[in-house]
């Protein structure tokens, strides 16, 4: 199995959506995934080649910070350029997760529903 999968679990079931990654075993990432679902959580198997040169030319992470006493959650975006197996440039964004009330798309930030 995966190095991390008790801590991918334990997350998803504090209810973080979560990503698993593959690097040469979708099958064990697979089972990950399924076993998360089954307990009504929500993941998704991932695979790319991160440590690979002629990997990604570009990753993002996001990520939804709730629980920290905060009115509303802080959405944070990295976002990386990977140029010859070094990252080449970084930006990121970290602000208050939008409401129903001010989301300009009219959409949510994470989920098919407003946190509330």
């Amino acid at each position: 199995m995966l190095a991390s999968n008790g801590k991918t679990i334990a997350l998803a079931e504090a209810g973080a959506q979560v990503l698993v990654h593959y690097g040469t075993s979708i099958d064990d990432a697979r089972s990950v995934v399924e076993r998360i679902r089954a307990k009504g959580g929500k993941a998704e198997a991932v695979g790319a080649a991160l440590a690979d040169s002629e990997g990604p030319a570009n990753v993002m992470v996001h990520g939804r910070f709730s629980g920290t006493g905060r009115p509303s959650a802080w959405i944070a975006v990295d976002i990386l350029r990977i140029e010859n197996g070094q990252r080449a440039e970084h930006w990121d964004v970290l602000q208050d997760e939008a409401t129903s009330a001010n989301s300009v798309s009219g959409l949510p930030m994470f989920g098919t529903a407003f946190p509330g």
